[in-house]
């Protein structure tokens, strides 16, 4: 039997279906903690143990990558930012999409070449401005598979992206093509970007050998 309460915020009086409040907080934090123990692992696993944790959670962080907040959810967390804390703390929490895709891209990379599926995904990501220092550090433990994140990421080192010249660095050769967008980086990006982009282009190398 679905409960509704009714709320008073901001001057506006909201409607809370507690039902699917509960039911959205309960698959949050589920999601949450298949994310942090993927993330608590050690980067680029062997196959054995990439290959019997990737059946258990590698659908359920595949769907994270591309987690987008619903109208309902959007309505909560607007709600819960305008009620005290003495009331949301009593309510059960619901985690703003941008979470999820953030820590879902940082525990992707940890199944190394086992997670291939997953590049188009990350390439993605490296247009979000929350998510995409973490889809590119996940392309890089990926490695040679990701390749087709190439174009993605020369993007990104053009839009001054953190860690997406080292994750072209860690493609080697396959991302030779990078290497104008690395040099014109080392010229003119920040500080930071240079130090990223000089190890980009040592890991690269000038040949295939």
């Amino acid at each position: 039997m679905k409960t509704w309460i009714a709320v008073l915020a901001g001057g506006i009086i909201v409607a809370v279906n507690c039902g699917e409040v509960w039911f959205v907080a309960h698959q949050d934090e589920r999601l949450d903690r298949c994310l942090v123990e993927a993330i608590s692992r050690s980067p680029g696993p062997g196959l054995k143990e990439a290959g019997q944790t990737r059946d258990k959670d590698f659908p359920l962080v595949m769907e994270a990558l591309s987690k987008q907040d619903t109208p309902f959810e959007t309505a909560y967390l607007w709600l819960c930012s305008e009620l005290p804390k003495s009331v949301t703390c009593w309510l059960p929490q619901v985690y703003p999409s941008m979470m999820i895709r953030l820590n879902a891209a940082a525990a992707v990379g940890r199944w190394g070449s086992a997670a291939k599926p997953a590049v188009p995904k990350l390439a993605r990501l490296l247009t979000d401005d929350v998510a995409d220092s973490n889809a590119a550090l996940s392309l890089g433990l990926i490695g040679p598979d990701a390749k087709e994140a190439i174009p993605a990421l020369i993007s990104a080192v053009e839009e001054r992206r953190p860690q997406a010249a080292l994750a072209l660095g860690k493609l080697g050769w396959a991302a030779r093509a990078a290497r104008p967008a690395l040099e014109a980086a080392c010229e003119n990006g920040p500080e930071w970007q240079r130090r990223e982009s000089r190890r980009a282009l040592k890991l690269i190398g000038s040949s295939g050998s």
